[in-house]
């Protein structure tokens, strides 16, 4: 039995005086898909610095994000066909009308789903 449970959490700090500000801000992401092997956990960070100077003439500004992920996609979301997202999801834009065995009883093979 698999549960269908994401998360998502955000921390931001911001501050500063008359010259300086800054905010941080720091994220984590749990996404569990309805597939077995389906996933992805993400870490991400955001900094921004502002440095006021010459009397408030010159503004510095330095900002920085990074982001890091672990994603298991065995389950889905595979990319390589992108008008269906891939994987067994490809099957539930397929039109119902259509034939999944031949005359003879066999599989029909369709080459445009990717399961």
């Amino acid at each position: 039995h698999r549960y269908n449970l994401s998360q998502y959490h955000n921390l931001a700090l911001s501050g500063g005086s008359e010259n300086t500000n800054y905010r941080a801000s720091l994220t984590y992401q749990d996404l569990q898909g309805i597939a077995r092997e389906n996933s992805r956990e993400q870490y991400g960070l955001r900094f921004n610095l502002n440095q006021k100077a010459l009397d408030g003439k010159l503004l510095a500004s330095v900002n920085l994000a990074t982001n890091f992920n672990e994603a298991n996609l065995l389950g889905g979301g595979n990319t390589d066909n992108q008008l269906t997202g891939g994987g067994w999801e490809s099957v539930l834009v397929r039109n119902p009308t259509s034939r999944y065995k031949n005359d003879d009883g066999t599989w029909y093979f369709e080459p445009t789903n990717t399961n």
